[in-house]
């Protein structure tokens, strides 16, 4: 079977009475790299509202309500090292290209958030790490995030681009999905004393992360 992945990308202003146009990007196990559609194929987004009563049956027609109830903070995606890996594969022209329309502020889709992972994660291509492999004391002297800073397959350097592109930094939320085998155990449930090993540790794993990140994380939370 192809598998197509399909990105769309697009800046949707409801006020323009004018049609928005979409750029599709698509790849595929066929051989495609991240080829840009022919405009023929592209499609566009207008506005729903014309003023008819038709209107309100219309699954496009949505109100925007004018009192604030929370701070919005932006759209984004996540960067993985499979995703700077795969971006890192294309054309340097290619590669500006889906930055731009993505992260640009003004052509772009004016991304401004994003999540990045804090080792270990099921996307840490070519194999699975973590920041401390092995078993050590709860100072962590062996940590180190050195696949992160890696320029072909890292997601620091992917950070940074997209940062340079949207002309300040992307906020950014870190998560970890999975702790280090040997901080894990088989007894349940846990000796008290065990108990309070393992939340030192995870805290330490988390701090070290917060203090060599080269990219600021304000926000951190265990899955």
């Amino acid at each position: 079977m192809l598998v197509r992945f399909l990105l769309l990308v697009a800046v949707l202003a409801v006020a323009h009475a004018s049609p928005v146009l979409l750029k599709h990007w698509s790849s595929s196990a066929g051989g495609d790299k991240a080829q840009l559609l022919p405009s023929s194929a592209a499609s566009s987004f207008r506005p729903a509202h014309t003023g008819s009563d038709s209107d309100a049956a219309s699954p496009n027609h949505f109100t925007v309500s004018k009192k604030q109830k929370q701070k919005f903070e932006g759209i984004g995606g996540s960067f993985m090292r499979a995703g700077a890996t795969v971006l890192n594969k294309m054309p340097s022209a290619v590669q500006e290209q889906i930055l731009t329309d993505l992260f640009d502020p003004v052509d772009g889709a004016q991304f401004t958030v994003g999540k990045v992972p804090i080792a270990c994660t099921d996307f840490g291509v070519p194999v699975w790490y973590t920041y401390a492999e092995e078993s050590q004391s709860e100072d962590l002297p062996f940590f180190s995030i050195e696949k992160d800073l890696d320029e072909e397959q890292g997601f620091v350097p992917l950070v940074k681009r997209a940062n340079a592109v949207a002309g300040k930094p992307v906020r950014l939320e870190a998560t970890l999905d999975y702790l280090p085998r040997w901080m894990l155990n088989t007894t349940t449930p846990l000796p008290e004393p065990q108990v309070c090993s393992i939340y030192q540790l995870v805290n330490s794993y988390f701090l070290r992360h917060i203090k060599l990140s080269p990219v600021p994380t304000p926000t951190a939370n265990f899955n």
